[in-house]
């Protein structure tokens, strides 16, 4: 069964065990797929039922959750982790509006996150996480 996952560390943490047979997942042999978040996102939404499995935004799964059935596991979103905003030099938050800001997807949950907390932010540019 092919894992469509990204390259990020709570993908690879979270599926390592049954992409390496470290569980066991009766009978089940994943071969790991790995894209990019926006990528993903993009093929579930555009290509519904092509993926065995596959990992997806929280923000995409209103777009995909008609084709898809949720896992119990393999959530990354918490209190006290992630998505950051950093920058090399000090910015305030009235400053946003005028910053670039570089985002990994439309349609990613730290995208999601953002706009919720500063909707002023307008100026973004999708770039490749990796």
């Amino acid at each position: 069964m092919k894992l469509h996952i990204s390259p990020c560390p709570n993908d690879t943490f979270t599926f390592h065990a049954m992409i390496h047979g470290l569980v066991d997942t009766e009978g089940i042999a994943f071969e790991p797929v790995f894209d990019d978040i926006d990528a993903l996102n993009g093929a579930a939404i555009q290509h519904p039922g092509d993926e065995d499995v596959i990992k997806i935004s929280y923000a995409a799964l209103p777009e995909a959750a008609g084709s898809f059935r949720l896992l119990g596991s393999g959530s990354a979103l918490g209190h006290g982790n992630g998505p950051l905003l950093v920058s090399k030099h000090k910015i305030y938050p009235d400053e946003l509006h005028d910053a670039l800001i570089g985002i990994p997807g439309e349609l990613t949950t730290a995208n999601r996150l953002l706009s919720i907390v500063y909707p002023a932010a307008g100026r973004k540019r999708v770039y490749l996480f990796s």
